[in-house]
């Protein structure tokens, strides 16, 4: 192999890492905006439920596809409940 098709190659893997750290990019803030709208809302279930409705799909598996990782939704709605739990403590125990 050639020193200019090692480049190429090198210049194509650091790409494709690049294009799988973009879309993991996307899901992480994806999550933090669920979380932001669960929290600012005043019912959380509903909330929950709505956010939801996204990570099921078939856009959200296509994201993750991209991103090249395998993600339930309930993975997801557990993480969800736990950031909100986990922040609404943490906010109840500031304003006492």
């Amino acid at each position: 192999m050639t020193e200019t098709e090692i480049n190429n190659l090198s210049k194509k893997i650091v790409g494709y890492r690049a294009h799988k750290a973009l879309w993991g990019a996307v899901i992480v803030q994806a999550v933090q905006d669920a979380r932001n709208s669960i929290l600012n809302s005043k019912n959380f279930e509903r909330a929950l439920k709505i956010e939801m409705l996204y990570f099921k799909s078939v856009g959200f598996e296509k994201v993750c596809d991209l991103a090249g990782l395998q993600i339930d939704s309930k993975t997801i709605e557990n993480c969800l409940r736990r950031l909100c739990s986990f922040k609404q403590i943490g906010a109840r125990k500031c304003r006492a």
